[in-house]
């Protein structure tokens, strides 16, 4: 492959042409007062930071073709290989959370909460990377040297769905390793329409992880 035809490549892959799907996850309603009324600024029962588009840029990641053909995903602000193994959230170690917005950027961070932090003020949630807004899909991620190893769809604040995460797989393709896993967790049925029932009781575990072919044919 030519050095000026992998640039274009690498060019088209960094201004992220994906194409626009109209079915975003929207934040849940519960956190609507709590964060989204904000209008940026820390909530007062559980302080969360809010990112603005300058901010953001510091979390975007962008996918290139390296010297060997392959899709790996770099920071776009220095140019590293994104790599999760430092990373410690409510999920343990090298898990981030990600958010993918309407355009198909992904963007990647700690997700900070009391479960790892006692800074109150230092709280970084899903809600965080687009302050409040609705994106493709929401949840956490393992990714190791630019290569995504483990998705899912598991944020409280916008429990996005299966079609949700399986519109996120279907525009990162080109970045997950042979060997990644999938974990999704699914709508739960609705037994009675007529019963009022809070948006997390809509979800449940699934027990067990798929690969990306597996994932896709089932869902």
């Amino acid at each position: 492959m030519s050095k000026s035809f992998k640039k274009i490549i690498n060019q088209l892959l960094e201004l992220k042409v994906f194409r626009s799907n109209p079915s975003l996850s929207q934040i849940d309603l519960e956190y609507a007062g709590e964060e989204v009324l904000t209008q940026g600024k820390p909530s007062q029962q559980e302080p969360c930071q809010y990112l603005d588009e300058k901010e953001r840029q510091n979390y975007l990641l962008v996918g290139k073709m390296d010297h060997n053909n392959d899709y790996k995903l770099y920071y776009k602000s220095n140019g590293k290989l994104a790599d999760t193994s430092n990373f410690n959230g409510k999920m343990g170690l090298s898990y981030a959370a990600y958010a993918i917005d309407k355009f198909g950027r992904m963007y990647i961070n700690e997700h900070i909460s009391s479960h790892n932090k006692n800074d109150k003020n230092n709280f970084f949630f899903h809600s965080s990377f687009l302050s409040g807004q609705a994106g493709v899909c929401f949840g956490m991620c393992v990714i190791k040297n630019g290569k995504i190893e483990f998705i899912d769809n598991r944020s409280g604040h916008y429990k996005p769905t299966t079609q949700h995460l399986k519109n996120a797989i279907e525009r990162l393709m080109p970045y997950f390793s042979p060997s990644a896993k999938v974990y999704c967790q699914q709508e739960a049925p609705k037994e009675d329409s007529s019963e009022e029932i809070f948006l997390g009781d809509f979800f449940h575990e699934e027990s067990e992880d798929y690969s990306i072919s597996e994932f896709l044919a089932r869902f």
